[in-house]
């Protein structure tokens, strides 16, 4: 990823006009370790922006004008939305107690941010729950039972 800059997370006011709707999905790599994301350049008819979110990491670059310069893009600003996606996979990748386990510390960690008063930090966590649990049942009702019972948390 040497070509881009680590990108910013700082909302340039062209975000404004855009939408993550126009960041398309493209592919993973081949180790399923990049989720790269396409979307047409305004100032290059007929070229396209690369933006890439590490799956591990959630570090996102962008191949844009501004990316390359190191500067805040609305590509970054709304490749967020699509972290969603990139953590499914992570999910994905788990093997199942690994995620059960991962399900009850995302419970806690909801729990604590909830009693903290930090309700958008608990959203957060509460998404990525949601997440792991629809990722659980869906390989648990196709998988050999485990050799100990596993329950993931309810949410609130």
């Amino acid at each position: 990823m040497s070509a881009a800059t680590l990108a910013t997370t700082v909302a340039p006011k062209s975000a404004l006009l855009h939408i993550p709707a126009e960041l398309a999905f493209v592919t993973l790599d081949e180790a399923g370790e990049i989720a790269y994301f396409q979307s047409p350049s305004e100032h290059k008819p007929g070229k396209r922006n690369v933006t890439a979110i590490e799956i591990a990491t959630e570090e996102t670059y962008c191949f844009c004008r501004a990316g390359e310069l190191g500067r805040p893009c609305w590509h970054v600003a709304h490749a967020a939305a699509w972290r969603a996606v990139t953590y499914r996979v992570r999910c994905q990748r788990l093997p199942l107690a690994d995620l059960a386990a991962h399900g009850h510390s995302l419970a806690k960690y909801v729990l604590q941010a909830e009693a903290a008063g930090q309700p958008s930090i608990a959203g957060q966590l509460r998404e990525r729950l949601d997440t792991a649990r629809r990722v659980w049942r869906e390989r648990a009702a196709h998988a050999a039972p485990l050799r100990f019972p596993v329950v993931l948390p309810r949410a609130a």
